[in-house]
């Protein structure tokens, strides 16, 4: 039994060490355990709560009333006498102690539609909150794909680093030999140690940039921000054209804050139809049975009523202000709404003009590292026969490392700007 699970562990520890995190998993994750989108999903839940509320508008109202009353005096009623003859009449007007108590229940029968309106309205912002959500979930997906690849790109950089390092490490080591077979001097001896010092160092400060870039990747998922985290690489198929009158047109169909705002557009109608129903009367029917035996003479002590009531309410003009406010706050609001619609067009034209320009950089950058691949074995091969220095050498290794690196950065930045322009146009990512 303990082989078994010592074997169980092994797997489990090598499975571990082989395979990463994929950004499909890193984005559910993200929506699953980020604070940012747990916040918005307590927003839905008290919006559910407030279309609670507003149902229990129609129900109707049971009161209970009840008090005992201790009075240290008894009130008595004294009636003169009409002639000298006859003395006053006294009598008892209620006794000292006594119960009162009700029981009924209250029907609003018409409240100048206010029930229906504010249903409607509950039920729109929990639209709203839905759509809220979905807009969050995708600002978090962006940010996960932005800190996803900057650790990739990071990570790919320091690769490009370790093979400089390699190959000017091997480089001292025949500059080496040379000198001690007096073929070059000490300074390019010197000149490979200092180089190689300074891509140490650049090393040592990428790691750095990597373990900030991990850290912060780990907020985003709700980790612990100082867990290691590996990454599986990116594999996706980026259309060599895309429509930018396309893109705007869906990002204007399926983009959530659009919709949400379309919705929140609605709640101004239905607030308004409340303000102007404060105008209407308020017509109610009250049903209760009531006991008294606070009065001596007085019979039956409890007795049923119904009764019909209505109500007008309202201190000068107030619903008529409050509706005009109202009316302000849409016009304003239809404002917000037109910015919002141009920030999202100039947002996707902002982000295609970038995808095309990394598109671009990325075929710039593939002829530059093939250019540089070429000369850098050519400048070796000349300083292996004497005919180039160490100064040659270095040049060439530092234009293929800067080849690499912008092919890297060219190539995780098209990446990164079409994911991008998926998710800001409504589109689900898929890999």
């Amino acid at each position: 039994m303990k082989i078994k699970v010592l074997i169980y562990l092994f797997f489990t520890v090598i499975f571990d060490l082989s395979y990463g995190i994929t950004l499909d998993e890193a984005i559910e994750e993200a929506l699953e355990n980020n604070l940012e989108i747990k916040q918005y999903k307590e927003d839905l839940k008290i919006a559910n709560l407030e279309i609670m509320l507003s149902k229990n508008m129609y129900l109707p109202e049971l009161f209970i009333n009840t008090a005992y009353t201790y009075l240290n005096k008894t009130p008595y009623t004294k009636i003169p006498s009409f002639s000298p003859l006859f003395p006053n009449i006294e009598f008892k007007q209620s006794d000292s102690k006594f119960l009162n108590f009700e029981l009924g229940v209250n029907i609003p029968l018409f409240l100048g539609f206010k029930r229906m309106n504010k249903l409607k309205l509950a039920n729109t912002d929990y639209k709203v909150k839905e759509e809220l959500l979905l807009e969050e979930k995708r600002k978090i997906k962006i940010k996960v794909i932005e800190a996803y690849i900057n650790v990739l790109q990071l990570e790919t950089l320091l690769d490009v680093l370790e093979k400089q390092k390699k190959a000017v490490e091997e480089h001292y080591r025949r500059a080496k030999g040379f000198y001690e077979e007096g073929l070059i001097t000490k300074v390019e001896v010197l000149q490979t140690k200092v180089r190689l010092a300074e891509i140490k160092r650049e090393i040592k400060k990428l790691n750095g940039k990597i373990k900030v870039a991990k850290a912060y990747l780990n907020s985003l998922l709700n980790r612990n921000i100082n867990e290691d985290i590996n990454l599986e690489k990116i594999d996706i198929n980026i259309p060599k054209n895309l429509d930018i009158n396309i893109l705007i047109k869906r990002a204007l169909k399926e983009r959530n804050i659009l919709k949400a705002l379309n919705y929140q557009e609605k709640e101004f109608k239905y607030i308004g139809e409340i303000d102007k129903g404060n105008f209407l009367p308020a017509v109610g029917l009250t049903g209760k049975y009531f006991y008294t035996d606070q009065y001596p003479y007085t019979s039956p002590k409890g007795n049923f009523s119904i009764s019909v009531g209505l109500e007008i309410r309202f201190q000068g003009l107030e619903p008529y202000y409050k509706y005009l406010k109202t009316k302000e706050e849409e016009r304003k609001f239809r404002f917000f709404k037109k910015d919002t619609i141009n920030k999202i067009i100039l947002e996707i034209k902002e982000n295609y003009e970038d995808f095309v320009v990394a598109r671009e950089n990325l075929k710039v950058a593939e002829n530059s590292l093939s250019e540089a691949e070429e000369y850098y074995k050519k400048v070796v091969e000349q300083f292996k026969e004497q005919l180039a220095s160490t100064t040659d050498f270095l040049n060439a290794e530092a234009y293929l490392t800067k080849a690499r690196a912008e092919r890297v950065i060219a190539y995780y930045q098209l990446i990164l700007t079409f994911l991008k322009l998926k998710e800001l146009t409504g589109d689900i990512y898929e890999k």
